[in-house]
């Protein structure tokens, strides 16, 4: 089940318990508390994007993370980077060859499967 089908689920849940009797809603947060473990399984650790996190560099990381607030051209995530087309375009190169990707695309349906690449190390939030 999606995060997304287990968020609209409890969400119903909610709603159901609002409308019934005593005894019935006991069972119904019973159920609930399971969805709620449920979601708090899909958003636990992250290993595989943290390990690629791991591998990237500081600038790397930072490239990847402004690709996936908006992919743009590497001439513009050049400039919002403070460097070159090309320097941009090494910096892609070696992101797929650590995590062994072929483009843009497959980059970016990972870091929607994979939404710890984003996040911050503690050591970059220091």
């Amino acid at each position: 089940m999606t995060l997304e089908k287990l968020t609209t689920h409890a969400r119903d849940k909610v709603a159901h318990c609002k409308r019934l009797s005593l005894a019935k809603a006991v069972i119904a947060v019973e159920h609930l508390e399971a969805l709620l473990d449920a979601l708090a399984e899909k958003n636990a650790a992250d290993p595989v994007g943290e390990a690629v996190r791991d591998r990237l560099g500081e600038r790397e990381l930072q490239l990847v993370r402004l690709f996936a607030r908006e992919p743009a051209t590497n001439v513009e995530l050049a400039r919002q980077m403070g460097t070159t087309e090309q320097v941009v375009k090494n910096h892609f190169r070696r992101i797929f060859d650590e995590t062994g990707m072929s483009g843009r695309t497959e980059l970016y349906a990972f870091l929607l499967k994979h939404p710890a690449i984003l996040e911050e190390t503690k050591e970059e939030a220091a």
